[in-house]
């Protein structure tokens, strides 16, 4: 039974391209498992552009900044190796994790969104680090929880939405949806409309 982990910390905020001075591993004690408790060994772990802007002193405020001395953390995949609560040994778990070998974790409430627990024999559970994690998790949630678009409304994905862009097109509301040539044609048929009401040339799109 552990009695410690090993966790990542941000030693300093990088200048430029982060360097592996920029971080330091440290041993920490791993406290006695608690009721409602479980005990996971990380498998893996998703590191994706948003973590960059986290060690920047400002912008992006839509996450806690991490500071020298602050323990990382990311999009993970872990197996539960004891658990105190409802979840199974053995079986898996998603979400956001500390940047560790091992962590433990208070078991959510039946109806919270995060973290997610998996069967332990879920196929291909690394799957849960990119089309089923963060990046699809959050297409999802942009789409089918806060967006709701109803079949026949028309939904645009902007290029500028990435990773999480290329998800949400399948993820959107069911019916005819239109091609790419059908898209772009549209679009320039409004780019030239504006460029008409500006007394511009309509040939341009």
């Amino acid at each position: 039974m552990p009695v410690s982990t090993l966790c990542w910390h941000l030693a300093r905020r990088p200048e430029g391209i982060p360097e592996t001075s920029d971080f330091v591993l440290r041993e920490m004690p791993l406290p006695p498992l608690l009721q409602g408790q479980v005990e996971l060994e990380v498998h893996g772990l998703s590191v994706d552009p948003y973590m960059r802007t986290r060690m920047q002193p400002e912008g992006y405020g839509y996450l806690a900044k991490w500071g020298p001395g602050t323990p990382l953390s990311a999009w993970g995949l872990a197996r539960i190796r004891r658990s105190r609560g409802r979840w199974r040994e053995g079986d898996w778990v998603v979400g956001h994790l500390p940047v560790a070998d091992r962590v433990h974790l208070r078991v959510p409430k039946p109806d919270a969104l995060l973290p997610l627990c998996l069967p332990a024999m879920t196929p291909l559970p690394e799957r849960w680090l990119h089309e089923h994690g963060m990046t699809g998790f959050t297409a999802w949630l942009g789409m089918r929880h806060y967006g709701r678009p109803q079949p026949g409304e028309t939904v645009l994905v902007s290029a500028a939405a990435g990773a999480v862009g290329q998800f949400g097109r399948p993820i959107g509301p069911s019916g005819r949806r239109p091609s790419d040539s059908e898209c772009r044609q549209r679009r320039q048929a409004y780019l030239a409309a504006r460029e008409t009401g500006r007394g511009g040339d309509s040939r341009r799109s």
